[in-house]
């Protein structure tokens, strides 16, 4: 049984407008350094394809999305302190129940819910 090659496939996918993604002008040219490095390593592998430009615009705004936190979490520490962890606990009143989000002032039953 011979396997027929099918045309298509190849070729490179257009860079995405970095503008209309990121508005500082520092993340828009780290964003290009992403996608070119990216596009190189894939393109050694000989993987890439014009239909892996979504997936790479994926994987770019991963990237830069972790650049951000990293740059967050050197500059106020990696754990929040007390004080704060106390305020965001005590902001949310909700939980979960077994009939799903209630109030922990007014718990909600799912029969009280219900017409017979």
């Amino acid at each position: 049984m011979a396997l027929d090659v099918i045309a298509g496939g190849d070729g490179t996918p257009p860079e995405p407008n970095w503008n209309a993604i990121f508005g500082r002008v520092g993340d828009r040219n780290a964003a290009a350094g992403h996608w070119k490095s990216i596009v190189a390593e894939v393109r050694s592998a000989e993987k890439l394809a014009a239909a892996n430009g979504h997936a790479i615009l994926r994987l770019v705004v991963a990237y830069m999305a972790f650049d951000r936190s990293a740059k967050e979490v050197m500059k106020s520490g990696p754990v929040a302190s007390k004080a704060s962890a106390r305020t965001a606990r005590t902001k949310s009143r909700r939980r979960p129940s077994r009939e799903g989000w209630a109030s922990e002032r007014s718990p909600r039953r799912a029969s009280s819910n219900c017409r017979p």
